[in-house]
């Protein structure tokens, strides 16, 4: 329960390997966050790293797999979110951050979500959406801007969570610049999603920009996530739950004109990074 009235009793929820969870956990340690209070982390599936990461802590977590969740043969989210919510009330939980988390989480109190590419709030036509988290969206990123040709650049967001996936207003943002292309132009949806080179090229430079040369992420986007993240939670600490940011882009994140060329883009990639069964 709360134990002073600036308190806020924080919860984090993963699904894999909770990198971002464990660098808030480094940072509060460190005696970053004076009114944030990690209070529990939240798995929703096995093989994640938060027993690990609570034992090394001191900190109590739960597995609430999202699988025990169905209807109609497919995952209940409402439920899992219903059965989520009790345990934040059973432990007084006033905020909670998903950081790469899978599952879609409606629990009504506030809370953040971090994404690895740029998000347009109120507009879309971006790099959020459903199914859309990890090298699919940096990667969706690359072969925009390589067809495109401009805007080479990237960004971590951390935005306010709404019912729909990556949708809501923004609390910061970090940008991250990256090269141009080196395969010989012009560069076309064609030379991305059809030619192995090409494909080939679009994941080792997805690779590249997201965890860099020693794919730990350090001077990465990844890297520079993290530290987007413990930023987010330093302003909640300071402005509290009623003073966070809620920001939009002032210009159209994707040019009208550009906007087909993006969704055809997504679904390509989703393919591309998508999970093949053995025969």
């Amino acid at each position: 329960m709360r134990t002073k009235e600036s308190e806020i009793r924080t919860a984090w929820l993963g699904s894999g390997s909770m990198t971002t969870i464990e660098s808030l956990l480094e940072a509060n340690k460190g005696g970053r966050f004076k009114n944030v209070k990690p209070a529990l982390l939240v798995a929703d599936r096995t093989g994640s790293r938060v027993e690990e990461l609570a034992g090394r802590f001191d900190m109590p977590w739960l597995l609430i797999p999202v699988k025990d969740f169905k209807k109609d043969g497919k995952l209940d989210f409402d439920a899992w979110s219903a059965e989520v919510a009790k345990k934040f009330v059973e432990r007084g939980i006033d905020y909670f951050g998903m950081h790469g988390l899978l599952s879609l989480l409606k629990v009504g109190i506030p809370g953040l979500n971090q994404h690895n590419g740029p998000t347009d709030p109120e507009r879309g036509h971006d790099y959020g959406g459903y199914m859309m988290y990890g090298q699919r969206v940096v990667a969706s990123r690359l072969a925009f801007s390589y067809i495109y040709d401009d805007d080479f650049w990237t960004e971590s967001v951390v935005h306010n969570v709404e019912p729909e996936y990556d949708t809501g207003t923004h609390i910061t943002t970090a940008r991250f610049d990256y090269d141009r292309p080196t395969l010989p132009g012009p560069i076309t949806m064609h030379t991305l999603f059809k030619d192995p080179k090409g494909i080939q090229y679009l994941k080792d430079q997805t690779e590249l920009v997201w965890k860099g040369e020693d794919k730990v992420g350090g001077g990465a986007l990844l890297g520079l996530e993290h530290q987007n993240v413990v930023h987010a939670y330093e302003i909640l600490d300071e402005v509290g739950i009623d003073g966070l940011p809620r920001t939009v882009r002032p210009e159209p994140l994707t040019p009208l004109e550009a906007r087909p060329l993006l969704a055809q883009i997504k679904p390509r990639v989703i393919n591309l990074y998508a999970k093949r069964k053995a025969a």
